[in-house]
Order: structure tokens, then sequence, then C-alpha cells
């Protein structure tokens, strides 16, 4: 699964690393002054990948691993593969 959501969003530009620079794209991180703040990606925003139900065999861009909960007692652990 992956949600994105913005203004004028083109699929072909999803890995916007590959079309923007550093200083174009900005950066919220107020303590990198010579590209803050958020310029050109300040309308977008997106979850990171989760595969449910397969473990990946492969390296996913963007997939994002759930480790499972501490347990903490009380009843069985929740595993999230």
């Amino acid at each position: 699964m992956g949600a994105w959501a913005g203004a004028n969003i083109d699929p072909s530009q999803f890995d916007y690393n590959d079309h923007l620079t550093h200083a174009q794209a900005g950066d919220p991180n107020q303590a990198n002054p010579q590209v803050y703040p958020i310029k050109a990606l300040a309308e977008i925003d997106n979850t990171c990948r989760l595969a449910m139900g397969l473990v990946p065999t492969t390296k996913v861009p963007g997939l994002r691993t759930t480790p499972a909960p501490a347990h903490t007692g009380g009843g069985p652990a929740l595993v999230i593969p």
C-alpha cells in the first residue's frame, strides 16, 4: 500500500530526488539554512509503503518494515509481519 496527497501530482515524478535538487525541493529543518524552508515539495505528503499479506524477498524502494511491538505481559505478544 502506498498513499500520496498533494496538488498537481504527476506519477512520473514520484521519485522526486531524481527530478529536483535539494535546493529546489527545500527542507523543513531550520538547522539547514541553505535549503530551508520547504519549497517545491511544500504540498506533497506520502506514506511509506507497507507490505500486507506477503513477506518481500527482494528490496522494495520505500518499503517500511513494521517491528513487533514490545511485549509487556498480560497475554500473548502481537506479531505484525
